[in-house]
């Protein structure tokens, strides 16, 4: 299958603590981690029922969600990794905040492709369902994960046809033991796994 275009919808970091060895930093702290413009129409909620803290930086397109033993930084901005440098931000912010190695990293990606081939949905459920229900058929998706590594490295995607030329697709790629990264290499294997969907998608036969 030919990718015809992509684009990136949605991405965000995930990393993940071993239980009670990472806890909700102070905003007066964590702010201090920005300089002036960069706090141009920032917001905060803490949440203290569940125990979440929410730091969104408007300028930047940024948004950090702190729950116990987890840490997420959401990109707002649409932008493919090599603009956003999410994996850079969120190794320059973690090595203030956190003291300790994550337990799991996680990656998670949500992409537009465009293919130069008709997917041929009603044909494919037929195989399922038969062909009078497949007619009724508006929506159509599937879901595989692949373990390597030993289960070190998890890649987990979701496929949906949003019409018959493309495809929404989700993906999660996630890291344990010894696959988690190194903070100084967090951005290019933000980037290269962003890069590395394309493989997926151009592997699909119908």
């Amino acid at each position: 299958m030919k990718i015809v275009a992509k684009q990136i919808e949605h991405s965000n970091i995930v990393f993940l603590f071993p239980q009670n060895t990472f806890g909700l930093p102070e905003a007066a702290d964590f702010f201090r981690l920005y300089k002036e413009p960069e706090l141009k129409g920032s917001n905060f909620i803490d949440d203290p029922v569940l125990r979440l803290r929410v730091f969104e930086f408007q300028a930047m397109k940024f948004k950090w969600m702190f729950e116990p033993d987890k840490v997420r930084l959401d990109d707002l901005g649409f932008r493919r990794p090599e603009e956003s440098k999410l994996g850079e931000e969120f190794a320059r912010v973690i090595a203030s905040v956190a003291k300790r190695k994550p337990a799991a990293v996680g990656f998670n990606y949500d992409v537009i492709f465009k293919t130069d081939t008709v997917i041929p949905m009603k044909d494919i459920m037929a195989n399922f369902i038969g062909d009078d229900e497949a007619e009724r058929v508006r929506d159509f998706g599937w879901q595989y994960s692949v373990n390597l590594h030993k289960g070190a490295k998890t890649e987990l995607y979701f496929f949906k046809a949003v019409s018959p030329l493309e495809l929404a697709v989700h993906v999660n790629v996630q890291f344990q033991g010894v696959d988690i990264p190194e903070e100084k290499n967090l951005g290019k294997l933000f980037e290269q796994c962003y890069t590395d969907i394309d493989t997926a998608v151009k592997r699909l036969s119908f």
